[in-house]
């Protein structure tokens, strides 16, 4: 699923208050435009969730003929569980961004795509690769 991310400074205020909770944060997203971070360990879980984010529409190479092909269901969360440290990392990135667009490959990784400067200009993208961590929170 793609989703364009709120400002990067809020998610980077919401995830150092995590940090002290765990080592891994659960980022989840829906195509309704859902968007929740959350993190657990034995004491605690803790979510937050941002609602109306922006799917992007992604242009497919070719039209396809295959007609079994279905919608995905627009409430189903996708999700993947990275280390909150690789997250801040990234997260240091808002000092150059106008626009991020998160790519989560369900169980497997997180990419982002930081544009620098307005999305028309083409001023550059930033790419960040975070691996999924095999501990979930959920």
């Amino acid at each position: 699923i793609h989703i364009l991310l709120p400002p990067l400074q809020k998610l980077r205020t919401v995830t150092e208050h995590m940090r002290s909770m765990a080592d891994v944060l659960g980022v989840h997203a829906s195509h309704r435009g859902a968007l929740r971070l959350s993190v657990a360990s034995d004491q605690v879980h803790v979510e937050t969730q941002w609602t109306k984010c922006v799917i992007p529409n992604m242009a497919t190479q070719e039209p396809s003929q295959d007609t079994s092909h279905e919608e995905p269901d627009p409430t189903q969360m996708h999700g993947v569980h990275v280390s909150i440290r690789a997250f801040l990392k990234f997260l240091s990135s808002h000092v150059v961004s106008t626009t991020t667009i998160a790519c989560i490959c369900e169980d497997h990784c997180m990419i982002l795509y930081v544009y620098i400067g307005e999305v028309a200009d083409a001023g550059g993208v930033l790419t960040f690769y975070i691996p999924a961590r095999l501990s979930g929170v959920d």
